[in-house]
């Protein structure tokens, strides 16, 4: 039987991944996404419900993702927020 995808990750914790390596990993699969897909992929994360310092949402973050965007061609929008599931 084929292990899930959590499954997995949580086996590469039990392995002793860092931080690191699931950043690399990350990175890898965003890659091959983009790639794939012929797009641009951007993953953009913050805090909203706590204040984390560093980590919350801030005005300045739309003018970083603006010009991440502007020149890109083809962009894929997920957005997901508190409450925002459907299931």
């Amino acid at each position: 039987m084929k292990k899930s995808l959590m499954n997995q990750y949580i086996q590469k914790i039990k392995e002793g991944w860092s931080s690191a390596d699931f950043e690399t990993e990350l990175s890898r699969l965003i890659s091959e996404y983009n790639r794939l897909r012929g797009t641009y992929l951007l993953v953009y994360a913050a805090a909203i419900g706590k204040q984390i310092p560093g980590i919350q949402l801030e005005q300045t973050d739309y003018y970083v993702i603006h010009d991440l965007l502007r020149s890109k061609k083809k962009i894929q929008k997920l957005v997901e927020e508190m409450g925002s599931d459907s299931n």
